[in-house]
């Protein structure tokens, strides 16, 4: 199933684009677009690109978040993905290996999210257990006024 964008991934790529002088093809501009993997070594294209008052160091940052995001690994992940140049031109399919690594870093990170879920779920629990004890002490005996 191929990789869209979502909100999080589309916000990502937006902010890429708006460090570079002119978008570029391969990252998606709405929702549901196609999450493409960039061609390997196209960081320093990207980086050629960027407006003259952008960091360098600013544009790397949006690269990784964008790349690192898990939409865009688990597009990379997926049977028969390619990989694209700048302009969102198919160049080669992503290799076995980067493909089989990114199929086991997705399936960590799912772990992991289930393992959070599941803690956040157990101090919630643990929370609602305290809070649900007495909350009045009882009168002490022959303390009623009269």
């Amino acid at each position: 199933m191929p990789s869209t964008a979502g909100p999080a991934v589309l916000a990502r790529a937006q902010t890429l684009n708006a460090l570079l002088m002119a978008p570029i093809g391969v990252l998606p501009a709405a929702l549901g677009d196609p999450l493409r993997p960039f061609q390997v070594g196209l960081g320093p294209e990207i980086l050629a690109r960027r407006r003259p008052e952008v960091a360098v160091n600013v544009c790397e940052r949006a690269i990784r978040n964008y790349v690192r995001s898990f939409s865009y690994r688990h597009a990379v992940a997926q049977p028969g993905s390619m990989r694209y140049d700048l302009d969102g031109n198919p160049v080669e399919p992503v290799s076995e290996k980067d493909r089989h690594d990114m199929q086991r870093n997705c399936e960590v990170d799912q772990e992991r999210a289930r393992q959070r879920k599941a803690a956040a779920a157990l101090a919630a629990a643990a929370a609602g257990a305290e809070a649900g004890g007495p909350t009045e002490e009882a009168a002490p005996s022959g303390s009623q006024g009269g």
